[in-house]
């Protein structure tokens, strides 16, 4: 998953102190997370051609479209100008930040099961990026992401 690939290696991620924002970066870089995955392509069978564009041949960019405009609250326009990835950025952006954990849960349903754990590492890792206290579960939830100070105080000291 190329999403963020040099960055995620960095320490910097591993402080995960943000609970209440969706900064404006966070909410381009799923919808471009949501397009990358749909471009991993299952094992290719020889008989199966690849489909064009190289997208998942469940991949229909209008019903993606509709599905995120309408979960965020708006209405979905048939033919939106400069194209769904440019209208679905632009919406993104218009959002509450609460209303983008919601899709990113939402997505998971439209996600095929076989691009689920490529979807659940690419939002970890932009969540990751932004300082996000939370990560995608393989439930398709948001799970709370302790910081490592709370993470030392629950463990048991040993005696000395």
């Amino acid at each position: 998953m190329p999403i963020r690939e040099f960055t995620s290696q960095l320490p910097t991620t591993a402080n995960r102190a943000v609970d209440n924002d969706a900064p404006s970066g966070l909410r381009q870089e799923l919808i471009d997370v949501v397009y990358q995955v749909h471009r991993t392509l299952p094992p290719k069978r020889p008989h199966e051609p690849i489909p064009a564009g190289g997208y998942h041949p469940q991949f229909d960019e209008a019903n993606l479209h509709k599905v995120i405009t309408q979960s965020l609250g708006l209405e979905a326009a048939g033919a939106p100008y400069g194209g769904f990835r440019y209208a679905l950025g632009r919406d993104i952006r218009r959002a509450d930040w609460p209303r983008v954990y919601d899709l990113i849960c939402r997505l998971w349903d439209e996600i095929p099961f076989e691009l689920k754990a490529a979807y659940e590492a690419g939002v970890n890792r932009i969540l990751a990026a932004h300082s996000i206290a939370w990560d995608l579960g393989s439930d398709g939830r948001l799970h709370r992401v302790a910081p490592p100070a709370v993470h030392n105080k629950s463990r048991p000291r040993s005696a000395s």
